[in-house]
Parts: C-alpha cells; sequence; structure tokens
C-alpha cells in the first residue's frame, strides 16, 4: 500500500463499474484522485462512497467545451497531473440494421473523442510538467465482433488504433 503516494489522477467514467474501482484503488494506495462523470445521481453516491476523492466532475467527455472546463478544475483540486485515465464508454445494443445516425454518433463521440480530447489535453500538461501517464482503458470488442454491438466494436477498435499511435 502506498506505492502511489501523492500521484494525482483524473479518471473519466469514474462513478460506477470499472472506473469506481480504478478510483478506490488508487486512492488505496496514496494517490489524490479526482473522477469525472456525467450522471449526477451517480457523482452524488461515488462522493458518498469515496469521501477522499478530492473532486467529483460533472462532465459529458463527448463535448470538448465541458473537457475544456473539466481539466483545469481537476489540475486546480489535485494540484497537477501525474496520470490521466481515460474510462468513459457507452454501447447501444442493437442489432446493426436498428442503430440509427444519432445514437452511434453518440457512441462514437464518447468512446472515441471522449478519449482524445482528454488525453491530449493530459500530454499537453505532462509535456510541460514532469511527465506522466495515460491510461485507457479498451475491450476485447476493438478486435472481436459481438452480437448487438457494432457501433462498440467500431469506437473500441478506432481507440485502439490510436493507442497505437500514441
Amino acid at each position: 500500500m502506498g506505492r502511489l503516494l501523492g500521484k494525482r489522477v483524473i479518471i473519466t467514467g469514474g462513478s460506477t463499474g470499472i472506473g469506481a474501482a480504478i478510483a478506490r484503488r488508487f486512492l488505496d494506495e496514496g494517490a489524490k484522485v479526482c473522477v469525472w462523470c456525467r450522471n449526477t445521481k451517480n457523482a452524488a453516491l461515488i462522493k458518498t462512497e469515496l469521501p477522499a476523492l478530492s473532486d467529483v466532475v460533472g462532465v459529458d467527455v463527448a463535448e470538448p467545451a465541458e473537457v475544456d472546463v473539466a481539466f483545469p478544475r481537476s489540475i486546480a483540486a489535485l494540484g497537477g497531473l501525474d496520470v490521466m485515465i481515460c474510462n468513459a464508454g457507452i454501447s447501444i445494443r442493437r442489432d446493426f440494421l436498428d442503430i440509427d445516425r444519432a445514437d452511434f454518433d453518440r457512441v462514437m463521440r464518447v468512446n472515441v473523442h471522449g478519449v482524445f480530447y482528454p488525453s491530449q489535453l493530459a500530454a499537453r500538461h505532462m509535456m510541460k510538467a514532469e511527465g506522466g501517464a495515460i491510461l485507457i482503458t479498451a475491450s476485447t470488442a476493438g478486435v472481436v465482433g459481438y452480437r448487438h454491438y457494432a457501433d462498440y466494436n467500431a469506437s473500441k477498435g478506432a481507440v485502439l488504433a490510436m493507442m497505437r499511435t500514441m
């Protein structure tokens, strides 16, 4: 325990599931953690569940303007940034022919743009500071097709391709 003492971490999609587990583990290891989430109910729950969080920021990672506001707020709350974890992701589980364009665009904006924008801001910040790490959660859906996951498969494949360029 304490291996990450003082490290400053932002986690997108950090209020439930894998993101909340990541936040809990980083806190247990001594890190300062800021969680980003879109759902206000989940934000309230994670604040209660993990009172040691430095901040919980309501942000839709698909919206660059919201990311532009959340990022400096989080940097201020943490006193800097050492680790950016892009974990937010969504899927609309329908047959391929039943996914409408608006839903597909939303999935791509969250799962691809929502990785790109925060990662780019984090990289710029880290290049000016003492470095850091950007971690991106991915899925086997990026390399294996699953029924009712055409939107998710496409977005995770794009994220895996982006990761190869970083």
